[in-house]
């Protein structure tokens, strides 16, 4: 598999999201903001990957990572519907193994999310990993956690 990764990047298969500042309003269409990673599956040119950082000892990261979660929400579900919508013809029982994962990074911390189909009216977000980044060499083990956190989506 192998998964190619542009930083700052609309989904192109998504939209922006409608979030200006803190006020979530959408009359201000100059101050929309890409995503912060993109990963596309090369074989079939799909989303599979999207990233999200809020930044690291910021006095603003409270505000920032949930401007962060509501943009992941809605890519999710903008991605997952463009998906289907390329596969009319596909089984539900082939649908609901389709899986769309988004990295949420605040400060050192990175949380993997499961975006897919639970029924044919709801999607399924579940939280798969967290992991610390270390930031020192004395911690360096904890890589470990890490590279599982990107392994279990394989």
């Amino acid at each position: 598999m192998v998964i190619q990764l542009k930083c700052e990047k609309k989904a192109k298969d998504a939209d922006y999201v409608w979030l200006v500042s803190n006020d979530f309003s959408k009359e201000k269409k100059d101050n929309l903001k890409p995503l912060d990673g993109v990963g596309t599956l090369a074989k079939v040119d799909s989303t599979y990957l999207v990233m999200e950082s809020s930044g690291f000892s910021n006095d603003k990261v409270v505000s920032h990572s949930l401007n962060d979660t509501l943009k992941n929400i809605k890519n999710g579900h903008d991605n997952l519907k463009y998906l289907f919508s390329q596969y009319r013809n596909a089984s539900f029982n082939t649908i609901k193994k389709v899986n769309l994962f988004f990295c949420q990074i605040i400060e050192n911390k990175i949380t993997l999310i499961k975006y897919a189909v639970k029924s044919r009216s709801t999607w399924k977000v579940v939280e798969c990993r967290s992991a610390s980044v270390p930031l020192n060499i004395e911690n360096s083990l904890d890589y470990m956690r890490v590279f599982e956190l990107f392994a279990f989506m394989l």
